[in-house]
């Protein structure tokens, strides 16, 4: 067998194994629940009621705001894409004690449902939304609103209306939210999803919509191998342990770089915040790494391409399908009427690395091959996930920039360990040098402990990957060359 038919075995066995984990991979759930006044108590209104009648529905609308959309870094108000009204928490708030409780077993149903047990979700209050006939929102991505959001909650209050199909995309399936039981006047109605998911809300047909949106934060023990603990998947890792064991015998490509399903921003990327079956490959991948002595870290995964701006009929089209974010989103992707042409350059590199504790990890930016990439579509098969456009400047002609940002978790062999970090670059590979050695200072700086023999190891490491700057900065080398020696005298190296 060829190393590139070896390569292709590794590739596919890994992922028929990840395809295969029996977790949720539910990107949304919703149903009905029990009738429980939430004891709704506006300002000015005062106590509303339930099933919500015209009159206190004229009433509240008039005490709210029309609801804005995030376009990029600004906040709009345009009710060609969103027509809702809406009002923060510190105009209303929710009364009845019982309400409480009947958010608690919610969120037990979401968790369930969406695969997160192990973790604690808490739900915290962002609006109240009232949709009148005609009501409406264009498909648009909420954005990452606090530390650790991972997904929307909305509950339907209940108030006689027809339409309004809430429709949930991801991963090329649609989901349908009717709202019935709310719809109807007689119960709640509830639809739950994660914050990457495109999701939109069709018309209103007559009557009105009266929702609470919450947002869902995920947490999890710190600073503990717990975090990322799948029992039912030992099978599974142990699969994956026998995979990164062949894959040693010839360790080619050098590391591999497993992506994940889910849209993760560079803040909301760690262990305890990743999503459904994202969750559970992580797990495996970890589990698996530590079986087979591997070094592995989650990291964001960034492709870059600049080239040639090309009008095309079908951007054109596109442009009217144009994507919207949702208020406090955190970019924007809407299409112009250009599509790129030729590449005249790219990179491919892993960056803002988390270990499995959740700890954040100065590796750098690490420059990635595309043979090193693990999933089943080329990243550029999905839309951008930023894009910039350049028009005529002097003889240059247009060009398009584009970003594609995956989330992955990156594995190599412990005993390359050194090496590829040094790949990075010098600078980078001092600096985690200096944290080894302060760990080793800390722990007592015991001649014998294998931590001085690891800092030893990793400085000869440096030695033999030393190359001169391609851009010469006297104070940075000379600080380079001065902490360096200073370790190496610490550390007793007769180097």
């Amino acid at each position: 067998m060829s190393n590139t038919d070896k390569n292709l075995a590794i590739e596919d066995r890994l992922l028929a194994v990840l395809d295969a984990v029996n977790r949720p991979n539910t990107a949304c759930t919703g149903g009905d629940l029990p009738f429980v006044m939430p004891g709704l108590m506006v300002d000015g209104p005062g106590l509303i009621s339930l099933p919500l009648n015209p009159d206190q529905a004229r009433a509240l609308i008039a005490r709210c705001r029309q609801a804005p959309y995030g376009k990029g870094t600004e906040t709009i108000v345009d009710t060609d894409v969103r027509r809702t009204w809406e009002l923060d928490p510190d105009s209303f708030a929710l009364t009845n004690p019982k309400w409480e409780t009947l958010l608690a077993d919610t969120l037990a149903r979401i968790k369930s449902e969406l695969g997160l047990t192990n973790c604690k979700l808490d739900a915290h209050l962002y609006k109240l939304l009232v949709y009148e006939e005609g009501g409406f929102f264009l498909p648009h991505q909420d954005g990452e609103r606090l530390d650790g959001m991972v997904a929307t909650l909305v509950i339907i209050l209940p108030s006689l209306h027809e339409g309004g199909e809430l429709i949930v995309s991801h991963d090329g399936a649609r989901h349908r939210f009717t709202f019935a039981g709310a719809a109807s006047g007689n119960e709640l109605s509830y639809a739950a999803f994660y914050a990457d998911c495109r999701h939109e809300v069709a018309p209103i047909q007559s009557g009105y919509r009266l929702g609470l949106i919450y947002n869902l934060t995920l947490t999890g023990p710190k600073n503990s191998k717990k975090t990322l603990t799948a029992p039912t998947s030992a099978p599974a890792i142990t699969a994956v342990t026998e995979i990164l064991n062949d894959w040693r015998v010839d360790p080619v490509p050098e590391k591999m770089a497993v992506l994940l399903e889910h849209e993760y921003t560079q803040d909301g990327l760690a262990p305890t915040t990743l999503k459904g079956a994202d969750r559970a490959r992580a797990e495996i991948l970890f589990g698996a790494a530590e079986q087979a002595d591997y070094i592995a870290h989650l990291a964001l995964i960034t492709l870059w391409q600049v080239g040639s701006a090309e009008y095309t009929e079908y951007a054109s089209r596109r442009q009217r399908r144009s994507r919207y974010w949702d208020d406090d989103g955190y970019g924007s992707d809407e299409a112009n009427d250009y599509e790129m042409g030729e590449v005249f350059d790219e990179s491919l590199s892993a960056d803002h690395w988390t270990d499995r504790e959740g700890n954040t990890i100065d590796f750098g930016e690490m420059d990635l091959d595309e043979a090193e990439i693990i999933g089943h579509e080329p990243l550029v098969d999905g839309e951008p996930s930023e894009e910039e456009f350049e028009g005529y400047t002097g003889n240059a002609g247009m060009e398009i920039s584009r970003w594609y940002y995956r989330a992955a978790v990156v594995i190599w062999p412990r005993e390359t360990h050194y090496d590829i970090l040094c790949n990075v670059g010098t600078t980078t590979a001092i600096g985690t040098l200096a944290t080894m050695v302060a760990t080793w200072r800390q722990n007592g700086e015991s001649p014998s402990d294998p931590e001085r023999q690891d800092c030893r190891d990793f400085a000869a490491a440096i030695i033999r990957s030393w190359q001169p700057a391609v851009r010469y900065h006297p104070d940075e080398k000379k600080a380079n060359h001065a902490d360096f020696m200073g370790f190496l005298q610490t550390l007793d190296d007769p180097a």
